[in-house]
C-alpha cells in the first residue's frame, strides 16, 4: 500500500498528468494507493488515519 500527499504543486497540469500515469502504473502492478490533499490531512486527520488503518486491515 502507498499513501501519498498531494500538495499545491500537483495542481499544475504537467504534474497532474504525470501523477495520473504513475497511479495507473501502480494500480496495474497491484498496488493500493491512497491519496490525500492538504485539506484532508489538515482538516480531516481522523478520517485520513481511519482510511489508512482500513486499508492496512485488508
Amino acid at each position: 500500500m502507498l499513501v501519498e500527499f498531494d500538495g499545491e504543486v500537483h495542481r499544475d497540469r504537467r504534474v497532474f498528468v504525470r501523477d495520473l500515469r504513475r497511479q495507473n502504473r501502480l494500480v496495474l502492478a497491484g498496488w493500493t494507493t491512497l491519496r490525500f490533499s492538504s485539506a484532508d490531512v489538515l482538516g480531516r486527520p481522523r478520517e485520513v488515519v481511519a482510511a489508512i488503518r482500513a486499508a492496512l486491515g485488508r
